[in-house]
């Protein structure tokens, strides 16, 4: 893979008191993305919200 790429978790949030979304573009797989989607469900459903969110691969920010 080339090094100038990485994926980026985008992510929302649903429910009541929901705090905002985000992004993070850190991943250097897709793998490492979905797991940290994946942690971001798990923790959000211990105080009554969702997440919901995609990966995808993008270019590194300068």
């Amino acid at each position: 893979m080339n090094s100038a790429f990485v994926w980026m978790l985008t992510f929302a949030f649903t429910g009541p008191n929901a705090p905002p979304g985000g992004e993070q573009a850190k991943f250097k797989t897709k793998e490492e993305c979905i797991a940290a989607l994946e942690q971001k469900k798990e923790e959000s459903k211990k105080q009554g919200i969702k997440a919901v969110g995609s990966c995808v691969l993008t270019d590194k920010k300068p």
